[in-house]
């Protein structure tokens, strides 16, 4: 079976669907029942603050938001720059950046990037809706990311999987 490139990753997508299907019934079948809660409530402390008045709750999710979207600005912006110049096996030479300074770019940018997550983890486990709409305001941020990325690109979509050797000559 010939997969193109197009099949591959929609199978990519349904695998990834269906997993996400089966995850979350686990989660809505045995999670505590105080983790899927929506909303304010006296009993949601997030990082030991109780959450108990929707101007908490709002404030909250500004703060999320906030949080989620520039880092992914900025992860998805710095990310495949240093990854591909620490990474690439390919690129042997690097002009952009001196050994040190790619180093301490590339193990700063991952490091903060660490700690970010931990403690978001810590934020996101509290309730399900703070968990979805952590996720929501990161993938806002990605789709900017995407868009603008791909608005500086040219799409000539190919007619078959042959056809990409020939598409690249003529590139």
């Amino acid at each position: 079976m010939n997969l193109t490139i197009n099949n591959k990753i929609q199978i990519c997508i349904g695998v990834n669907f269906a997993l996400l299907i089966i995850i979350a019934s686990f989660v809505f079948n045995f999670a505590d029942s105080g983790m899927l809660r929506i909303g304010y409530s006296d009993d949601l402390v997030v990082m030991g603050i109780v959450i108990d008045t929707w101007q908490k709750y709002l404030f909250l999710h500004v703060c999320i938001f906030f949080v989620e979207f520039w880092h992914s600005i900025i992860f998805e912006y710095a990310n495949p720059i240093m990854y591909f110049n620490v990474f690439d096996a390919d690129k042997k030479v690097i002009t952009d950046f001196g050994k040190i300074e790619l180093q301490v770019y590339a193990q700063s940018l991952w490091f903060l990037t660490t700690i970010k997550n931990g403690l978001m983890i810590l934020v996101a486990i509290t309730q399900i809706d703070i968990t979805l709409c952590k996720a929501l305001y990161s993938e806002i941020a990605i789709a900017i990311v995407i868009y603008n990325v791909l608005k500086n690109k040219k799409f000539v979509k190919n007619k078959g999987v042959d056809d990409d050797i020939n598409l690249i000559d003529k590139v």
